[in-house]
């Protein structure tokens, strides 16, 4: 009977688990740090979206093309748009910096750009998002 109980027990443990991973991740509890390559406009902005960007890679004639995925842990759609450009081993911009690009993110989606560079010297790239009103 104790056998019993305690197997009908984990079941109900792991049921609750399973149910609770189908649910939004709460903004306060996703501890996913913002990339180095990318700043955003303002601390709001820091609760509002996470920013994960995989390792950029070469492409034809030794540019770099770079992929930043962006998600919305907010209920509400945000309005945002980036700019991007590139740099040199050093740091130093090598290629003129892009208008700003309109991003609209559904509540709790994720969506993601590329950007690839023009110039073979780019070692790594620079994104910065901003809050559309």
């Amino acid at each position: 009977m104790l056998k019993r109980m305690g197997l009908a027990a984990l079941a109900v443990a792991a049921t609750m688990a399973f149910v609770s991973c189908d649910q939004p991740v709460v903004p306060h509890e996703d501890n996913v740090q913002i990339p180095p390559q990318v700043t955003l406009e303002g601390y709001v902005l820091q609760g509002e979206i996470r920013v994960i960007v995989p390792p950029a890679d070469r492409v034809g004639p030794g540019q770099l093309h770079a992929v930043v995925q962006v998600r919305n842990v907010m209920w509400y759609p945000l309005k945002l748009s980036h700019q991007d450009w590139f740099v040199d081993e050093k740091g130093v911009m090598v290629q003129d910096p892009s208008a700003k690009i309109r991003l609209d993110v559904g509540a709790y989606q994720t969506v993601q750009y590329e950007i690839t560079s023009m110039v073979p010297t780019a070692r790594d790239f620079r994104t910065h998002i901003f809050k559309e009103n």
